[in-house]
């Protein structure tokens, strides 16, 4: 019931900008009708590119709805094709609205495609970034585990042959930097072997 609720009132607020638009662009459409603008050439031309560069930049907002587009670019034009075929107007002013709403209709279809790509490849690059994520943390786990197998003896968690060796070799490096002295001590403990192999 919560859906359809919210499906009825999404498709109400739509509705609502779309007669919203189409009376906005109605009135920007009807700014080249204006005394003093539609009877001089120089004006009403400075005043029709006005109307499509301001059509044109609306475009990238209304791309994302198809209908929104449609309603705006024709209530731009609306005000053209009435003034060319009631006030009888030159045809050519009818001739721009139809180029208006082409223009714009094209350039509405190129920025979503546009966007919507971009969208996508962004939400792949985040997707494989993520990926990269986490194999390096996998892989960087997996070399922790291998240098601790290679360097620790199982049983006993302590240092092997090898991993002692190193230790020995980097503190006498660090002794004959710091000219300081080294000493190792060693500790055998008499009959182990018994014990190691009665309790392993």
């Amino acid at each position: 019931s919560r859906t359809v609720d919210d499906l009825r009132r999404r498709q109400r607020l739509l509705l609502m900008l779309q007669v919203g638009l189409a009376g906005t662009s109605c009135v920007w459409g009807a700014v080249v009708l204006l005394p003093g603008v539609s009877t001089q050439l120089e004006v009403l031309t400075i005043q029709g590119l006005g109307l499509a560069l301001a059509g044109m930049y609306s475009v990238h907002n209304l791309s994302y709805h198809r209908g929104c587009l449609t309603v705006f670019s024709l209530g731009l034009a609306l005000p053209l094709f009435w003034a060319t075929l009631v006030l009888g107007f030159p045809a050519h002013l009818g001739a721009a609205g139809v180029g208006l709403v082409l223009v714009t209709q094209i350039d509405g279809w190129s920025t979503r495609n546009l966007m919507v790509n971009l969208i996508g490849t962004n939400i792949r690059n985040e997707q494989m970034t993520s990926e990269l994520r986490r194999s390096h943390e996998d892989l960087t786990q997996v070399m922790q585990r291998l240098h601790q197998l290679a360097t620790r003896d199982p049983l006993t968690q302590c240092l092997n042959r090898r991993a002692l060796m190193d230790e020995m070799n980097r503190e006498l490096a660090r002794c004959q930097r710091h000219q300081s002295g080294f000493a190792l001590i060693m500790i055998d403990l008499d009959h182990f072997k018994a014990i190691n192999d009665r309790h392993g």
